[in-house]
């Protein structure tokens, strides 16, 4: 009340007061109209320091922590000041408090069109232009701001009605930023972003499905998640092939060369919002497959400071070329992903689940889907990522997504049809492979 006082400000909108708690009808129908409670606010007051509602907005500071440090060099002819600045200065302030890791503030802050933080030891600001504080009045020095919509209103973005490639690594980043967050019900990992999106698909005319864009859907297949996923609490959230299947923190691959093509994709929606609650989907693809049945576990490989990822010999069933028949493979014959003594730190092929309670125990059975090669600017040795898929336990010819793959080497990715050339820095899907067309549920 006292910082709304002093701007003048009349009217004050308030979540935990403005929304009937646990109750769901109320919930369902407020939810749907977060975008533009937020968007059409004058300024977000936001408690960023607390960790809790009744620690409010007020502490005492201590100006001397929040200034940069100050280096004097010094040398035969010359003396020179450099400050030291922190380039997580924003986040370790910001972003990784208590109040903004919560999922419903993410959209919250992002609409907004201003934003005032009550930090620990001074004030920042953050709007759609810039962002600052009471120590850089003009901007903080380093820091990328993710609040920048830019990307979905150019004029290219708007006349295609599907998302440009900026605006899709705008999205993508969101994501990585949002699935860091917790929510207190796991039900809500879609609905939680509902607003944002829908800010998305009216400004672009693109359709969403399950936290991803019909227009970029190949090129947004290859998602990861920065540690095994838990299922949610929930029967059904969204199909196997979103981000949005699982709890936990996941990464999206850069727009790569891609070797599949959506042919189709589907969503049921409830009927209070389009972009919250879904119902069962499924999306068809084609793309280069080999059936894959694990031989051994060669050894653990630290793939991050997070994740532990592991190397595994793989037999494949190479994939007949004169059939796209599911039903029916090739002669099956011994391919060694992994060398029988890898080299001290390449990972020539592991295998990253998508949940924890996913094993891939000796014997079990797979189909590898061949999707994207990195950007050669971004990699030394290049190396195809894929998705690891298994048949439902109700139907043969519907598949679910149980993890991703990658395989290094020119030798290895030719199995699955896909030719590099290092030097032009190119690669692209040899003529005469068969791909095949999967349904993923």
């Amino acid at each position: 009340m006292t910082v709304a006082r002093r701007f003048s400000i009349r009217y004050l909108w308030v979540d935990s007061l403005c929304i009937i708690q646990d109750s769901k009808e109320d919930w369902e129908r407020e939810s749907s109209t977060m975008r533009h409670v937020y968007a059409n606010s004058s300024c977000n007051i936001c408690a960023t320091a607390s960790s809790n509602p009744s620690e409010g907005l007020f502490r005492a500071r201590q100006n001397n922590i929040i200034q940069p440090g100050l280096m004097i060099m010094k040398t035969d002819s010359t003396t020179n000041k450099y400050y030291i600045i922190n380039n997580g200065y924003w986040d370790s302030q910001v972003t990784r408090t208590v109040l903004n890791k919560r999922g419903w503030v993410f959209q919250e802050r992002l609409l907004a069109p201003r934003i005032l933080h009550f930090a620990r030891h001074q004030l920042f600001w953050e709007c759609f232009t810039e962002n600052k504080c009471e120590v850089y009045p003009v901007g903080i020095p380093l820091h990328r701001p993710l609040k920048s919509f830019k990307p979905i209103f150019t004029e290219a973005t708007q006349k295609e009605g599907a998302l440009s490639m900026d605006a899709l690594c705008l999205w993508h980043r969101l994501i990585k930023e949002y699935t860091n967050c917790a929510l207190t019900r796991s039900s809500d990992r879609l609905a939680a972003l509902a607003g944002l999106a829908r800010l998305f698909q009216d400004a672009t005319g693109d359709e969403y499905l399950y936290g991803l864009w019909r227009s970029r859907l190949a090129e947004s297949m290859h998602w990861q998640p920065l540690s095994p996923m838990t299922k949610h609490s929930c029967e059904y959230l969204s199909p196997s092939w979103s981000w949005a299947s699982g709890i936990g923190s996941v990464t999206i691959s850069a727009p790569d060369s891609h070797f599949i093509t959506v042919l189709d994709a589907r969503s049921h929606s409830s009927s209070f919002d389009i972009t919250g609650q879904l119902l069962r989907g499924f999306i068809k693809i084609k793309g280069p497959v080999v059936r894959a049945t694990c031989v051994e576990n060669v050894r653990p490989i630290l793939v991050s400071r997070r994740t532990t990822s592991k190397v595994y010999q793989l037999r494949l069933e190479v994939w007949p070329p004169e059939s796209d028949d599911m039903t029916h493979f090739g002669s099956s014959r011994q391919l060694f992903i992994a060398p029988p003594k890898p080299s001290p730190g390449l990972i020539t092929a592991a295998l990253f689940q998508d949940f924890q309670s996913t094993k891939f125990d000796v014997g079990r059975s797979m189909l590898l889907l061949g999707v994207c090669v990195p950007l050669f600017d971004k990699v030394v040795e290049p190396h195809l990522k894929g998705l690891i898929l298994e048949h439902t336990s109700s139907s043969s010819d519907l598949f679910v997504r149980i993890g991703t793959f990658e395989i290094r080497g020119k030798d290895r990715m030719e199995e699955f049809g896909v030719c590099v050339n290092s030097e032009n820095k190119s690669c692209w899907l040899n003529e005469g492979v068969k791909r095949a067309v999967i349904t993923i549920v």
